[in-house]
């Protein structure tokens, strides 16, 4: 009997992890779950349950304010505007990987140190050029999800839609209804629009 007893209790763990099982077909794999993450990601729809939030605590780098977005708001976030990416290589170390992502990074925004709790008072920086971008990947009960992600990358045409869509939406309102949110708002778009119409016959052939 006890011999029996003794069986069972190795088998269990065995059993156990048989019964892990990844039910979310994107995360069977690293590769798979970077394409289905930066899919979303470029439409400004962080996917929530690819993403596993660990230690991304606010900081500041250099003068930069960092902070972990969840649900990514085009009008006041911090952003990153990009035209393509490629995945250009995948590193695995056992349960974790790093995945190189390689973009064209037409501007960064960004959130100054000491502009924490302003909405408006991010800033926009040229960049033009091609970057690799790295994500830190980790298998979790059979399934990969990627971990504290950097700010959001977004493809330059849903953010130019999304502001100039705001910036219209803003002038159309009565000036009764119009909110000191929406002022500043306002200010803020009418400066944005401008530069990313410059950005994008600079570097993408547009007018």
């Amino acid at each position: 009997m006890w011999r029996y007893l003794l069986l069972v209790a190795c088998a269990m763990p065995l059993i156990a992890n048989a019964g892990l099982q990844c039910k979310n077909e994107e995360q069977l794999d690293p590769r798979l779950l970077m394409e289905s993450f930066m899919k979303a990601e470029l439409e400004a729809k962080r996917p929530h349950h690819l993403i596993s939030w660990e230690n991304f605590t606010p900081a500041y780098k250099g003068s930069e304010y960092v902070y972990p977005i969840s649900n990514p708001k085009i009008a006041t976030d911090s952003l990153t505007v990009v035209n393509g990416w490629k995945l250009s290589k995948i590193e695995m170390r056992g349960s974790e990987a790093i995945a190189r992502v390689e973009m064209f990074t037409v501007a960064d925004i960004w959130r100054p140190k000491g502009s924490e709790d302003n909405l408006f008072g991010r800033r926009v920086t040229e960049i033009g050029e091609t970057f690799i971008e790295k994500y830190r990947l980790k298998k979790i009960d059979a399934c990969w999800y990627l971990v504290d992600p950097p700010k959001p990358v977004v493809a330059f045409n849903t953010f130019m839609h999304k502001i100039e869509s705001d910036l219209s939406q803003i002038k159309s309102l009565n000036a009764d209804s119009v909110s000191d949110d929406d002022k500043r708002a306002r200010v803020q778009l009418e400066k944005e629009v401008p530069t990313f119409v410059r950005l994008k016959a600079r570097y993408l052939g547009g007018a």
